[in-house]
């Protein structure tokens, strides 16, 4: 996506809940569904706009998700962690 390559994947690929079908991506709902996978490979192959267009937008999404916004949302998530182990710890010694 961040080379502004068209993206086909899964609902079982966790890429998936950042993208939207037929925008930056496709997004197959059965990854055993060759027919399908073929489909959006012979759609991209066969349509130079629409590969373009789609890659644009894969490019966009993915700039979205720098190291650095990964890194916060860890960060809030351990601060999140340490602030209930600590109430709840603190609620047990009294």
């Amino acid at each position: 996506m961040a080379s502004g390559l068209p993206v086909i994947t899964t609902v079982t690929n966790g890429t998936s809940e950042i993208m939207t079908d037929g925008v930056d991506g496709f997004i197959l709902n059965d990854p055993t569904d060759a027919k399908a996978l073929a489909s959006r490979i012979r759609l991209l192959a066969e349509d130079f706009a629409l590969r373009r267009r789609i890659g644009e937008a894969a490019a966009r999404t993915a700039k979205k998700y720098t190291w650095e916004s990964n890194g916060q949302q860890f960060r809030e998530i351990f601060s999140g962690i340490l602030r209930r182990k600590e109430k709840s710890h603190g609620d047990s010694v009294r």
